[in-house]
Order: structure tokens, then C-alpha cells, then sequence
């Protein structure tokens, strides 16, 4: 590592570097698409072979290579995994918070505000890393999830900026802030829909709460919510969800909002180096 970090300091012309370590699990992107004012940040990918998006081009990045955008190109860039397998990449940043800029086209686009019985769905900003990194750290939270826990405030605060906001930048919804009425300025946990395929018109619904709020029925709450505002606002056919087998609380959220269970893929993931099989739920209009 340390040889690796001499090379990228090189690399990027500086002594001190912010290293990120990044796992993207199957079917899901590292970020949402932006780009750089400078050459900031260096991506090494540890292991696998993700996608790289690059404006309107896509090539396949392999195991061991380095990634360094030239800033002065202004198509934006995230990583894809089109893989079935984990995607680990370390991410070396010059300045980790302060220099990537958002698509232009919906920079300030923001999610509105919904309200149910008891929640106030809200879009999530940087000021609410504590509250994220209260529950997200919190390995019960994520046994289930196809994301690690936050280590660091580092983590919550990259999640953020780059997946968050990355996904506001391009107008999709993932996700809302989940807060009780009665203290709209905590967020208790996140509850989004972000595109699977638009020339299919659908959409996949995810959520997470925070372990003291469980077997409340808030995330039914909040996924319905959600759920009825994307077939309002979105030109949608279907929005799935899917869940490790074994978590049978995120199985009932999505039979409690009227999602069909269309059948189970065995091993159909492997993450955490074991094969899970995977429930599928949907509801189509």
C-alpha cells in the first residue's frame, strides 16, 4: 500500500492523499455521474473488472489498472458493476470533499418533500452525515445489505456527495431522508428508487432504517410513499425490489406495499465471499 501510495502522489503532484476504500456490489454504480475541476483523484481498481461510464461511452476497466480523467474533458463519469461479483476499488483523492462537481444539466434538482402519517421524506444534504453515520455504522444494519458499514464520517460524508448527490444531479430520487414528525431535522434512515433500465420504464425501490426505529412499519411507511410518488412523477411500467432470503423483515415491507413476489434466483449474488440467493418482489402498473 504504501509503495502503491507513493506512486499516486506522484501521480497526482502531492504529499497528502485521502484513500477511500469502495466495494460495489452487482448491479449498482460507485457514484452518481460527475466530474472534476482538476486532476484530483486516481482510481485503482483492487478487484474486479468494473464498468467505466464514461459520458455517452462505456469500456471495461480490469483488475490492477489505474484510472486518471483529464478534468478538461467535460463529460461526467461514474463506475458501473455489470459483473456478479463485488467490485473493490481504492479511490486516492487530492481534496476528498471539495472538487467534484455535479452534472450541469440538474445540478441543483432536489427530490421534494413528501409527508406520510408519521415521516417526513425529505432530500438528504451533507449536514446529515452524523445522523447517517449513527445507524449506517451499525453492522445489524447492514447484515443484510449489499453495502458495508460506515467506518468513518468520511464514509457517510462521500455517500453523500458522491452517491446521493450523484443521483440528484441526473433528477432520480436515491433516496429520500426518512424523519419522525416530531424531529424533521434527524434522519433515521433513506428510502429511494433509482432506474434499472428506462427503455423498460422501471425503476428499483431500497431502503435502510436505523435499528431502534425496526418493527415499527415506518419503512413500509416511507416505501409507499416513495413508491406512489415515482409512478406519479416517473414515465414507469414497474418498480422491483429484491432482498437476501434470509431477511425476512425487508420481505414483509414489500408484501405490506402490495409488491408481487415473482420468484427467487438461486446464488444469484455473491457478495461477501459466499452466493445468497435473492428475493424478487415487483408491482406493475
Amino acid at each position: 500500500m504504501y509503495s502503491l501510495s507513493q506512486d499516486v502522489s506522484c501521480l497526482l503532484n502531492s504529499q497528502q492523499l485521502f484513500i477511500s476504500h469502495d466495494v460495489t456490489a452487482p448491479s449498482r454504480r460507485s457514484s452518481g455521474a460527475h466530474r472534476h475541476t482538476s486532476i484530483e483523484e486516481a482510481v485503482y481498481v483492487l478487484k474486479g473488472s468494473p464498468t467505466l461510464v464514461f459520458g455517452e461511452e462505456k469500456r471495461i476497466v480490469r483488475e490492477g489498472s489505474f484510472v486518471l480523467l483529464d478534468p478538461r474533458d467535460e463529460k461526467t463519469h461514474y463506475f458501473l458493476n455489470e459483473t456478479d461479483r463485488d467490485v473493490e476499488t481504492l479511490t486516492f483523492s487530492v481534496n476528498r470533499f471539495a472538487d467534484a462537481v455535479e452534472s450541469e444539466s440538474k445540478k441543483s434538482w432536489r427530490p421534494p418533500l413528501l409527508e406520510t402519517t408519521r415521516l417526513i421524506l425529505r432530500p438528504v444534504e451533507m449536514e446529515d452525515a452524523p445522523a447517517i453515520f449513527a445507524y449506517a455504522r451499525n453492522p445489524n444494519v447492514s447484515r443484510y445489505t449489499l453495502w458495508e458499514p460506515h467506518r468513518s464520517m468520511e464514509d457517510s460524508l462521500n455517500y453523500i456527495k458522491e452517491y446521493i448527490h450523484g443521483y440528484y444531479a441526473e433528477g432520480v430520487p436515491e433516496p429520500f431522508g426518512i424523519a419522525l414528525k416530531e424531529n424533521p431535522q434527524t434522519i433515521i434512515g433513506t428510502v429511494g428508487c433509482f432506474w434499472t433500465s428506462k427503455k423498460a420504464k422501471g425503476m428499483e425501490l431500497a431502503y435502510a432504517v436505523a435499528e431502534e426505529h425496526w418493527g415499527k412499519g415506518l419503512v413500509a411507511e416511507a416505501a409507499q410513499a416513495v413508491m406512489d410518488y415515482c409512478f406519479q412523477e416517473f414515465d414507469l411500467k414497474r418498480i422491483q425490489a429484491r432482498c437476501k432470503v434470509e431477511n425476512r423483515a425487508s420481505a414483509r415491507v414489500m408484501e405490506k406495499i402490495g409488491m408481487t413476489h415473482e420468484g427467487t434466483l438461486k446464488s444469484v449474488t455473491f457478495h461477501r465471499e459466499k452466493f445468497w440467493d435473492m428475493h424478487y418482489y415487483a408491482k406493475v402498473t
